[in-house]
């Protein structure tokens, strides 16, 4: 294709910035999650020079990204985010050590839905549910603020370009 070269180029970064990641929560950036977390896995890192440690709505990015080279490696990566050793026993899903009381954009079951188009995995579908079911559970009880309405966390908005003062704004923190 036209951009065979590029696709090539990120899908070889992305396979590069997997890293043994090792976190129980003990650190000084978040003390009080210790015991509530225990990572210790091979996964997909943001970037693992620049930023070496789990997000994970970024991991649910970059799960999707994989399997189109490696399904195993997507599902590795969204199966760790979706068991007790990262999701949390009420369903929160933390976004990553530095903000692990904060949401990510509830794009987990989406993730999922993608790797599976790919792999047709059925056990593995049926061994992640559980945590998506959980984690669906968790918005509507803890996040919704009307009619089918939520809000919590960033939801996704540091990337986005804010509007010059005096211009219009478009609200896009709840969905």
């Amino acid at each position: 294709t036209q951009h065979q070269d590029l696709y090539s180029q990120a899908l070889t970064s992305l396979l590069w910035n997997q890293s043994y990641y090792s976190w129980d929560g003990a650190s000084g950036v978040a003390p009080d999650w210790a015991g509530k977390v225990s990572a210790s896995n091979v996964l997909l890192m943001p970037d693992k020079w620049k930023y070496p440690w789990l997000d994970s709505w970024d991991s649910a990015f970059g799960a999707v990204t994989a399997s189109l080279v490696d399904p195993q490696i997507a599902e590795n990566q969204l199966s760790f985010v979706l068991s007790d050793q990262w999701e949390q026993p009420d369903g929160h899903i933390p976004c990553s050590e530095w903000t692990m009381d904060q949401e990510c954009p509830p794009i987990f079951a989406w993730a999922v839905w993608r790797v599976y188009e790919v792999n047709h995995d059925q056990a593995w579908l049926a061994q992640v549910y559980p945590g998506l079911q959980a984690n669906y559970d968790y918005w509507w009880k803890s996040n919704q603020v009307g009619d089918a309405l939520f809000t919590a966390g960033s939801l996704g908005m540091d990337n986005l370009p804010r509007s010059s003062a005096g211009l219009p704004r478009v609200d896009a923190t709840a969905w």
